[in-house]
């Protein structure tokens, strides 16, 4: 195999959509740290950014390399399933798992460096390394939490709290009342993002052993569960803008953009058929959904930390 080709299934293994995601959320995290009037500073951010993304990245290689076995009875999808690629190219798998136990050191290192240069706290790395360990041991052993009927809390902690709970550490440098308030959705929303990708899985979740939420209680269970989550999180923040709890933030505006996967689940479930490609089809529209959210908000926080910084 030549260098070229092996590059390209090494990017393709990574399946940068999700780090994408993953990037989403902890822009937000550092942006809402920003709109108390504190500079945006560039080095903070890719700093912040480099900790936060090769954490991030580091799952694709370690999910692959420990849930090949488990992947062999389903088909890779565009949003769940493992790529594949280490099924048809078993040779790689070592560089696989090397290169997400690179990346997690790089995202510790960087933790360091940041927590001493920009006089960060002393729990910041501490926080990262745990949430590289919740990313590794999500299926690999002896923990494989994802087998323990443990994935959605793993991620609700490692995405809904650590991923955007970092970037506004890196901007604030403390965890105050502001980020707390962002916590319940937040959380909400990274629940509904793991039982996504959990759907089309379900037949080789359940040959695998993976003890899974939508293995357990099904598909419809699932999508009406996401339904539920983004429900709560838009009835949340419409909560907030009645009692204006912060005034620095339209919290309006942010339950008008939470409509949007809101919305969009309730087409898909009551649109909802057993065909394996319109499952696919619902998931990517939802996570879709999900990224535009995101996108959204943290244009609005730009805009807003903009105004009070000036």
């Amino acid at each position: 195999m030549t260098f070229f080709k092996t590059f390209l299934l090494i990017i393709k293994l990574g399946r940068l959509k999700f780090p994408a995601i993953g990037f989403l959320l902890y822009s937000f995290g550092f942006l809402l740290g920003t709109v108390s009037g504190f500079d945006f500073s560039w080095s903070r951010f890719v700093l912040g950014f480099l900790t936060s993304f090769t954490a991030n990245l580091s799952v694709s290689y370690s999910n692959d390399y420990f849930d090949v076995n488990l992947d062999q009875h389903g088909k890779p999808t565009s949003v769940s399933g493992g790529s594949g690629i280490l099924i048809r190219h078993p040779e790689l798998m070592e560089l696989s798992k090397k290169l997400a136990e690179i990346l997690m050191g790089i995202s510790i290192i960087a933790s360091i460096v940041s927590t001493v240069h920009f006089s960060l706290p002393l729990y910041f790395p501490v926080l990262v390394t745990l949430g590289n360990l919740l990313s590794w041991y999500y299926v690999a052993p002896p923990l494989k939490l994802a087998y323990r009927g443990l994935s959605e809390l793993t991620v609700v902690v490692a995405v809904g709290l650590l991923m955007p709970g970092s970037g506004y550490l890196m901007a604030q440098k403390t965890l105050d009342l502001l980020f707390l308030i962002f916590i319940l959705p937040s959380m909400l929303y990274s629940l509904a993002f793991i039982i996504s990708v959990e759907i089309p899985d379900l037949e080789s979740d359940r040959l695998g052993g993976k003890n899974t939420l939508i293995v357990r209680k099904g598909r419809r269970y699932g999508f009406a569960l996401i339904g539920v989550l983004f429900t709560l999180s838009t009835l949340y923040f419409l909560a907030l803008s009645v009692t204006n709890s912060v005034s620095v933030i339209d919290f309006r505006l942010i339950t008008i953009i939470s409509l949007i996967p809101l919305s969009i689940i309730i087409l898909e479930f009551f649109q909802l058929k057993r065909r394996e490609d319109t499952l696919e089809k619902c998931v990517e529209y939802i996570l879709l959904a999900f990224s535009i959210f995101l996108v959204l908000l943290n244009c609005y926080l730009i805009i807003l930390s903009h105004f009070n910084i000036s």
